[in-house]
């Protein structure tokens, strides 16, 4: 999944923050457990990944997969 993995307020939940999506280094902070059961403890749930800004390419991508 190409995106960025984001709390309710749309904040990035773990390092290393990205800031845009990145296909190559993708976002394996929706992998870590203890962050998303950070976020939902600390009432800034839910966890989503965010894939605005991805390219066409990217969603092409992930159509296919």
């Amino acid at each position: 999944m190409v995106g960025v993995t984001k709390d309710s307020d749309g904040k990035p939940i773990a390092p290393p923050y990205l800031s845009k999506p990145d296909a190559e280094l993708g976002d394996m902070a929706i992998e870590n457990a203890d962050a998303v059961d950070h976020v939902w403890e600390t009432g800034k749930g839910p966890v989503w990944m965010d894939p605005r800004g991805i390219s066409k390419e990217d969603e092409k991508y992930m159509r296919w997969g």
